[in-house]
């Protein structure tokens, strides 16, 4: 397991919100914003997109999975999740997305 994805565990479901209440409380100045298995190995990621760049064929979504993937490692979960959420609203509303939706609905 990556160092810094899970800080804690536990027992039984019932000890999750008390396990993390404390910690929080013994560390509220931690920034938050970029989990410690990316903050510690940024490169290793950054690699990994590298790879799935040279390996796999491109296309609009590939793209916008790439583009997440990579803010959120440079910016933090926050802005990664708002810009999935534009690039499903921007893939949606391409031609191939009609295209393949219309061709869903029309089997019905």
């Amino acid at each position: 397991m990556p160092d810094g994805l899970v800080e804690a565990l536990v027992e039984t479901q019932e000890e999750l919100t008390t396990a993390a209440e404390t910690w929080l409380t013994a560390n509220p100045t931690v920034d938050r914003s970029i989990p410690r298995c990316i903050e510690n190995s940024p490169k290793e990621y950054k690699e990994a997109i590298e790879t799935v760049r040279a390996n796999v064929e491109d296309s609009d979504s590939l793209g916008s999975v790439l583009l997440a993937v990579e803010t959120g490692i440079n910016r933090g979960w926050s802005d990664a999740v708002a810009i999935e959420q534009c690039e499903l609203v921007r893939l949606r509303n391409t031609q191939a997305a009609r295209k393949k939706l219309e061709a869903f609905l029309s089997k019905g």
